[in-house]
């Protein structure tokens, strides 16, 4: 199986410590438990943590598919994850069949030990956000968080709405290390209805065909490669 790279080419931006205890599954091996409110004298579990980081879920610097499954448990399993153009890769989905939650882990394959290259979130029910941005956000919020405007490939075919290029923006390089991925698409209610921004060629935020799109984020990705 092959791991698809980071690259000015469309494709996924992955893309394109072990020993369980008494640690809540998917609780970074280096991160305290997470805080508890009390509500009429009684301890409850904080809201789930649902920002993406180099680190979190998962750390792809040290983290392993053996390290994953032995930390998080019956809340991880081994998968299949399907890439463009029929692609398998094999990777490891954190949280299976939670909508709000579910993560899938890239395997770097071209690297002894398994170690995780990439994860990727998508799915309007995801609640998972990176640097402020989550599944919906527009694009007019991608390019604020970024700071510069953006590029990416025209849509409707494999490799459509992959963010290409951030010109060196604020979004091009995460704490930690590892890169953001963003994967765009298009509202079925474009008023455009997608003229001028579908098929293999480069689009810009900036460009006047963009202007007044309903244009979204679709798929949230880090790449630790």
């Amino acid at each position: 199986m092959k791991t698809l790279k980071h690259a000015a080419a469309p494709g996924f931006l992955l893309l394109a410590a072990c020993g369980q205890g008494d640690r809540a599954p998917g609780e970074n091996a280096t991160q305290p438990a997470p805080a508890t409110a009390s509500v009429e004298g009684k301890q409850t579990p904080a809201a789930p943590r649902t920002d993406l980081a180099c680190d979190y879920p998962v750390d792809g610097a040290r983290d392993t598919a053996a390290s994953v499954l032995a930390r998080f448990g019956k809340q991880a399993r081994r998968a299949t994850i399907a890439g463009p153009e029929g692609m398998e890769l094999a990777g490891v989905v954190l949280w299976p069949g939670d909508p709000a939650r579910e993560v899938e882990l890239i395997i770097d394959d071209e690297r002894p030990g398994e170690h995780i290259a990439g994860l990727r979130v998508s799915g309007e029910k995801s609640q998972w956000q990176a640097r402020g941005l989550g599944i919906g956000a527009p694009l007019e919020r991608v390019v604020a968080a970024n700071g510069a405007a953006i590029g990416f490939w025209g849509f409707g075919w494999d490799y459509g709405g992959y963010v290409s290029d951030l010109g060196k923006g604020h979004l091009e390089q995460l704490p930690g290390g590892c890169r953001l991925g963003l994967r765009l698409d298009l509202a079925a209610d474009d008023p455009g209805q997608g003229e001028g921004l579908m098929g293999d060629s480069a689009v810009r935020s900036d460009d006047k065909a963009v202007a007044g799109r309903r244009i979204f984020v679709d798929e949230i990705s880090l790449n630790w490669r």
